[in-house]
């Protein structure tokens, strides 16, 4: 019988930098609905049907637009690779619902408002309960392909670091806390952090996506067994 051990590598640990190392998670070509409010008029063109009566534009309801993202996340990939550990890594199926979670349940100004967004999301660092690996930079592009029926696609690309995203704390209740990652006229994105035991309520309307650890009963939040995290969007 042939018994297998694993036996970890000795020498000095290596300098990436040095070394030439460089990680990437790749995320490309996802669509989303996005919720823009430089979509009412985009083609500058001001409609009677729409004015008040002194001719003045009456603001537009945002409608639902279709976006392309690609994401480029600089990511440590040593770890997981060597131990196949998937908290070592990043969870691309969760950073397309956060990515679609923002998106289309968020409403926003600018396409560029939307992108520092996702930005500063993803490059918080993993709250207790997040079993992931840190991301220490990305790249974002963001496209608007259907923009005025016309052949132009406009968007953004953010080169961004984790150094760069800094946020606000707010206590929310007893053992629940959340770090203020956006807060427009229109929407406010938290990521909301509650402590074993800890329970909160939605806000009426909000939507969430579950991070680590948290059960979602209708607007009831609770981390019964470990602390929970949850990334929560409310439109105004």
């Amino acid at each position: 019988m042939v018994t297998w051990a694993f036996q970890p590598m000795q020498g000095p640990k290596p300098n990436r930098e040095r070394d030439g190392m460089h990680d990437q998670l790749i995320l490309s070509q996802l669509r989303v609905q996005g919720l823009l409010d430089d979509d009412a008029r985009e083609d500058g063109i001001v409609d009677g049907r729409n004015s008040d009566a002194r001719g003045r534009p009456v603001p537009e309801l945002p409608v639902p637009t279709p976006l392309d993202l690609n994401l480029e996340l600089n990511v440590d990939l040593e770890n997981a690779g060597r131990s196949e550990d998937p908290s070592q890594t990043v969870d691309l199926a969760k950073v397309v619902s956060i990515v679609k979670l923002i998106s289309e349940q968020g409403h926003w100004a600018l396409l560029e408002s939307l992108g520092l967004a996702i930005a500063r999301t993803l490059l918080l660092a993993p709250a207790p309960g997040e079993q992931r690996a840190r991301i220490d930079a990305l790249t974002l592009r963001l496209r608007k392909p259907a923009w005025n029926r016309a052949h132009a696609t406009p968007g953004v690309v953010l080169h961004r670091s984790s150094q760069w995203c800094t946020t606000e704390r707010r206590v929310l209740g007893p053992g629940v806390a959340a770090d203020v990652i956006a807060e427009t006229c229109y929407t406010t994105l938290l990521r909301v952090r509650l402590t074993q035991g800890a329970r909160w309520n939605l806000p009426l309307g909000a939507r969430a996506v579950v991070l680590a650890r948290a059960d979602v009963r209708g607007s009831i939040v609770e981390a019964p067994s470990s602390p929970g995290v949850l990334l929560v969007v409310h439109r105004k």
